[in-house]
């Protein structure tokens, strides 16, 4: 598994459910800054599939705002990843292709595998101003990603 930034994910699907991490993948933490590739990026994906802003706030401002400003819906903050029960906002129909883009392994990868669904890992988008917790759980997320990674090398 290997980092990519957003801008260069290649996805050649169509019908699926494409569940988009917010904070650390579209946009830097708490954030709304979003590279016009980027836009051009969901706009595309969205056209074939079903796009949805998979975020753990509970800011349901922000939520609203993020909804608005991308055109898409996002999860209702109901559940938080990894939870399964994510998935039960979209019933019915669950397409039978799920996809989750994520920047954390720990979150989003684990959540990708708890629903039987593909995991693309990000590349981190990081403004420098990232609160103190959430700068723990990057170095914790990048240490499990790095172990990983190496003993992937070896099965």
């Amino acid at each position: 598994m290997n980092e990519i930034p957003l801008e260069e994910i290649q996805l050649n699907v169509r019908g699926a459910l494409i569940l988009l991490d917010v904070d650390g993948t579209l946009t830097a933490d708490a954030d709304y800054a979003v590279s016009p590739t980027a836009r051009e990026l969901l706009s595309r994906w969205g056209a074939e599939n079903r796009v949805v802003l998979c975020t753990n706030t509970r800011d349901q401002a922000r939520r609203a705002r993020l909804a608005g400003l991308f055109r898409l819906p996002t999860t209702s903050g109901k559940y938080k990843k990894p939870s399964r029960k994510i998935v039960t906002e979209f019933v019915p129909p669950v397409p039978s292709k799920i996809i989750v883009i994520g920047d954390k392994c720990l979150v989003d990868g684990w959540f990708a595998v708890r629903i039987g669904a593909s995991f693309i890992k990000s590349k981190r988008l990081v403004s420098g101003h990232e609160r103190w917790f959430v700068k723990v759980s990057y170095w914790l997320d990048n240490i499990i990603f790095c172990i990983y990674s190496w003993f992937k090398n070896f099965l």
